[in-house]
């Protein structure tokens, strides 16, 4: 009896066993025709993008660095009676300069800064006319030493060339040589006020060349274009400042455009722009910028598609293909406008065959 059981028992071991066995095979084994039907490539579908209207407008774009507006080197006259020996150092950079101010100590003198686009070229006596006189008193009127400013180094003028020098802790002049203000002790600087960019002498050196470096306080963004591109850029076009990092777009103006390629860069020219409007001083130190210049750009909104859409029909003409509401499509001859950023500017040939929300075909 218990041999019997045990043979039932085996018996349907080995029933379930080929069971599994031929179900696995089953899910394995797949006819040919099967197997070429799977084989077959799925239907293709196309790629379609809607037809838009807007203005298109043509772009450079360029990578930018920001720095200073304007960067001047301060250079000194050698006093006629002392070497010119650095005896103080009243700046550091990041100081900011403003007129009257004093920007170095040499031969324990003093060097005054006044605003002037004429450099300083000689010593100013009584009774010296000239723009530089023009020039000085413009300073003095601004700083409320003088009433009216001429093109006469009157005393009035004197007088208050004394005033500054005792307000900035030193003796004037002496009144015997009637020099008022010896060239060895005044600088004109285009423009202030201005902020130290770096100081070039250290106190005990016997001066030789530039001693500050000033820069304005305004700055700009300085990149470079391609000479195909240096037709199409002039001072005073309109521009945008691009901020990535904080992804911050401020509006800017060119101010400057190389007249000659720079040296080793492949035919490169140099360009500046500047950030206008109260955004401009929210740009970091250090950010990484791009500059776009508008070039071109449709009269008013305008018919567009991807370049991708064009295809050339058997003339050459333009075309690009229209998918229909039931699936079909159908080839519609187009002419070309303006072209930019990978989108391109179009009108159908016969009017009415391409609308904005059409779907065109791009790929499949």
């Amino acid at each position: 009896m218990r041999r019997r059981v045990v043979l039932a028992v085996a018996v349907v071991v080995l029933a379930i066993v080929a069971a599994g066995v031929g179900w696995l095979f089953g899910r394995q084994s797949v006819s040919p025709q099967e197997a070429a039907a799977r084989a077959e490539p799925p239907e293709a579908s196309l790629i379609t993008i809607a037809v838009e209207r807007k203005q298109l407008v043509s772009q450079l774009v360029v990578r930018g660095e920001l720095e200073p507006a304007g960067r001047t080197e301060l250079a000194v006259a050698a006093p006629a009676d002392a070497l010119a020996v650095v005896t103080a150092l009243p700046v550091e950079v990041d100081t900011e300069i403003n007129r009257g101010d004093v920007v170095i100590e040499i031969a324990e003198r003093p060097v005054f800064a006044w605003s002037g686009q004429l450099p300083a070229f000689r010593s100013l006596r009584i009774d010296a006319r000239g723009d530089d006189v023009v020039q000085l008193e413009d300073n003095l009127l601004a700083a409320g030493l003088i009433d009216r400013a001429d093109d006469l180094l009157d005393r009035a003028t004197a007088d208050a060339i004394e005033v500054a020098y005792r307000s900035a802790g030193y003796d004037a002049p002496g009144a015997e040589s009637g020099v008022v203000l010896p060239l060895s002790e005044f600088v004109f600087v285009p423009e202030l006020p201005r902020v130290v960019d770096a100081v070039l002498v250290e106190r005990g050196d016997l001066v030789s060349g530039p001693v500050v470096r000033v820069a304005s306080s305004e700055l700009q963004v300085v990149s470079q274009i391609a000479g195909t591109d240096r037709s199409l850029v002039d001072v005073g076009d309109d521009a945008v400042i691009n901020v990535d990092d904080l992804e911050l777009v401020v509006s800017a103006i060119v101010t400057d455009v190389g007249d000659r390629p720079i040296d080793g860069s492949g035919g490169a020219y140099r360009i500046a722009v500047e950030p206008v409007g109260d955004e401009s001083t929210a740009i970091p130190a250090g950010a990484l910028t791009r500059v776009v210049i508008p070039i071109e750009s449709s009269e008013g909104e305008v018919l567009v598609v991807p370049v991708a859409a064009l295809t050339a029909g058997p003339d050459g003409s333009a075309r690009v293909e229209v998918e229909r509401e039931d699936d079909s499509t159908v080839l519609v001859s187009v002419t070309t406008g303006l072209t930019s950023g990978g989108e391109v500017e179009v009108a159908p040939v016969v009017d009415g065959e391409l609308r904005e929300g059409d779907r065109v075909v791009v790929g499949t």
